[in-house]
């Protein structure tokens, strides 16, 4: 979230909206990120937005295709 980016108040302060992209497994396995973009089956990330100055944070669920380096939304 908002405290992985320490040292860069400005950031966070100046900005209207703050978002990352989170996989379930690349919580546990930081080396998973990078085998994410070798895959080519899709697979389910959430971009979440942490900070948002006119509407209230959220997750949305995205899938994501290594291969083209494409994101689409879940339903």
């Amino acid at each position: 979230g908002l405290q992985t980016i320490k040292g860069s108040v400005d950031i966070v302060y100046l900005a209207d909206v703050v978002m990352f992209l989170e996989g379930e497994k690349e919580k546990e396995d930081k080396n998973l990120i990078i085998e994410g973009f070798r895959t080519k089956e899709p697979k389910t990330i959430y971009l979440k937005i942490d900070k948002n100055r006119y509407n209230a944070p959220t997750k949305i669920k995205m899938e994501f295709n290594g291969e083209y380096s494409e994101f689409t939304e879940a339903f």
